[in-house]
C-alpha cells in the first residue's frame, strides 16, 4: 500500500498517531484508501493516479505521502468526530443528511 504503518509516526502528531495506532489494520487500510481517493479526486484530471499511488518505499512522492497520512486521522465519522471514525471504522455519511460532502468518494473534488 502507498501508506506504510511507519509513515504515520513521522507525519502526524502524537495524539493523532495514538488514534491511528488503536485502529485495526483493516480500518487503517480503509482509511488510507479513502485518503488516497480524496487526493486522487484532485489529481485524476491531469495525472495517472494508479501509477502515482502504486509507488512503494523511496519511489513515493513525499508530499503526497504527507498529505495522505494527514488526511487519515481527520476523516470524520459523519458527526464531526474524526477520532471515533478511525477507532470504529464507521462511515455515517448515508445516515447524516446534513453533511455537505457527497457520500461517494468518486465525487470528492
Amino acid at each position: 500500500m502507498f501508506i506504510e504503518e511507519t509513515d504515520y509516526q513521522v507525519v502526524i502528531g502524537e495524539t493523532a498517531f495514538k488514534v491511528v495506532a488503536q485502529a485495526s489494520p483493516e480500518i487503517r487500510a480503509n482509511a488510507g484508501m479513502e485518503a488516497i481517493e480524496e487526493i486522487s479526486g484532485y489529481l485524476r484530471p491531469k495525472f495517472d493516479c494508479a501509477r502515482i499511488f502504486s509507488a512503494r518505499g523511496a519511489e513515493r512522492n513525499r508530499q503526497l505521502l504527507m498529505y495522505a497520512c494527514d488526511i487519515v486521522p481527520s476523516e470524520p465519522d459523519g458527526h464531526g468526530h474524526p477520532e471515533r471514525a478511525l477507532r470504529t471504522g464507521s462511515r455515517l455519511a448515508e445516515e447524516s443528511p446534513g453533511r455537505n460532502r457527497p457520500s461517494g468518494s468518486a465525487n470528492r473534488h
